[in-house]
């Protein structure tokens, strides 16, 4: 089923006070609006807003902190397949899709954040687990659909609005707190 990228006009403020997901040096494979993916779409009737996800380039295993505290809302993390391409749309159009795993922590009412592409049974936290800002959640890893690189996905979202999910800017001005 091919997606149809679709135009939101109206940009959310953004969210301040994300710590840095990790220890280490910085490299951002994708931002906003990037060229695979992290933008709105539809995929049948379903909207999709993931405009204001990051990808942190990283190395397989790397430690993911969580960056705000808040209850583990969600947890994958025994699928092992992945999907490398950079195409959206051959992944879509995939019958058996390779799932990624992933934490889902809820931080404020209606805002949660998601990350993405943890190795197999690489989660370290529980659905219903309280977690402090920097603490270890899981090691990164292939799971899902990866494009071109292996990276973590994070993105924060407000829920229950009318849309599947409104992706919003976070500001990341903290480093790790236990760096």
């Amino acid at each position: 089923m091919p997606i149809e990228r679709v135009n939101l006009y109206s940009e959310p403020d953004p969210i301040r006070g994300y710590s840095i997901p990790f220890i280490g040096d910085i490299k951002i494979s994708q931002g906003r609006n990037g060229r695979y993916s992290h933008f709105a779409y539809r995929v049948g009737p379903k909207l999709v807003d993931d405009r204001f996800a990051v990808d942190f380039e990283l190395p397989i295993g790397t430690e993911i902190l969580s960056t705000k505290s808040g209850i583990v809302q969600w947890v994958e993390d025994h699928h092992d397949g992945s999907f490398e391409s950079t195409c959206i749309n051959d992944y879509y159009n995939l019958e058996n899709k390779p799932s990624p795993n992933f934490v889902i922590i809820d931080h404020d009412p209606g805002v949660r954040t998601i990350y993405s592409h943890f190795r197999k049974n690489g989660v370290t936290v529980h659905s219903g687990n309280y977690v402090e800002e920097g603490q270890l959640i899981g090691y990164t890893g292939k799971s899902g659909w990866i494009g071109p690189i292996p990276h973590l996905h994070v993105e924060t979202v407000k829920i229950n609005i009318g849309t599947d999910r409104l992706s919003v800017p976070m500001i990341f001005d903290r480093k790790p707190l236990h760096e």
